[in-house]
């Protein structure tokens, strides 16, 4: 942590005025205030870093989430894609029982690509 030169002669100055007034105040009740505040401030810093770490754990909890719905959309997008493959499989085998009923294989060498010249 970094304290500028300024902050530090702007506390010393105000230190040095209210020291100037402090002379009626018993330094017992002084000293008691200084811890109060110190305690506080304390709680204040405990709080806030817990607040930074309940912050990080719903940002990791939030990336999961996104996560999650990436692969569930791969997922979903594989499944359709299977869906089409399979699909194509059928219609080669549909083919192919065609083919050995008419013995014309044309239509399924076609399909896979092989063009027999005739």
């Amino acid at each position: 942590m970094s304290i500028s030169l300024q902050l530090l002669k702007n506390l010393a100055r105000t230190c040095s005025e209210e020291a100037d007034n402090l002379e009626d105040i018993d330094p017992a009740v002084s000293a008691l205030k200084i811890k109060e505040v110190v305690k506080k401030k304390q709680d204040l810093l405990e709080q806030q870093s817990i607040d930074n770490y309940a912050q990080a754990v719903v940002d990791i909890m939030t990336a999961k989430k996104l996560q999650v719905s990436n692969t569930v959309a791969r997922i979903r997008k594989i499944r359709e894609e299977e869906v089409s493959l399979l699909s194509s499989i059928r219609k080669l085998d549909d083919l192919e029982l065609k083919a050995l009923e008419d013995n014309n294989w044309l239509p399924l060498a076609n399909k896979i690509g092989l063009y027999i010249a005739q």
